[in-house]
């Protein structure tokens, strides 16, 4: 395997794919925060069907980022999504970033913010936004070097998702055009 990173847009016939990446990814980080393993919310979020849709709903944009030729992590956006918190600002989310373990380290995931927040400033957003779990320390560090910061909370309410586990932080960098 070479340490070549590529990021590849993904289109609906790409919900195979995308569903074991997503589910590999996800998997080994985030099983801890349910009482049933996340078994429901891995069936729900990440079976081929249901990206299918997602797939097909042009608010939606998945990547996947490749590490030589194997498939290490995707990443979701919404070039419209927003808070109330942000007002009337241009705001564009990255919903999911997601990265198998054995990849870490190898400056994907800086390659895949760096993919969104050049798809951000192509559509002329003010703010890129996120939330992480606010116990992920490293995550957290991760976004605050990408220019991230905390600008708020909230709580997940997700069936089995354990309660000590349920608080986010939202996250926020404002962007050169931005004010």
């Amino acid at each position: 395997m070479t340490g070549v990173i590529r990021i590849e847009r993904l289109e609906p016939p790409d919900a195979e794919l995308l569903s074991k990446v997503a589910r590999r990814a996800y998997s080994d980080h985030f099983l801890y925060l349910w009482d049933d393993g996340g078994e429901a919310y891995i069936a729900r979020s990440f079976g081929a069907e249901s990206l299918r849709t997602e797939l097909e709903d042009a608010a939606n944009l998945y990547f996947v980022s490749y590490y030589g030729d194997e498939a290490a992590g995707f990443l979701k956006l919404r070039a419209d999504s927003t808070l109330p918190m942000f007002g009337g600002i241009a705001a564009f989310e990255i919903e999911r970033i997601y990265l198998a373990r054995e990849f870490k380290g190898k400056g994907i995931g800086k390659e895949m913010m760096n993919t969104a927040i050049g798809i951000a400033e192509s559509m002329d957003k003010q703010i890129v936004w996120l939330k992480v779990m606010d116990g992920n320390d490293a995550s957290i560090k991760f976004y605050e070097n990408c220019g991230f910061s905390i600008c708020g909370t909230v709580v997940l309410t997700l069936p089995h998702i354990k309660a000590e586990h349920a608080g986010m932080f939202v996250m926020q960098k404002v962007l050169s055009g931005g004010s």
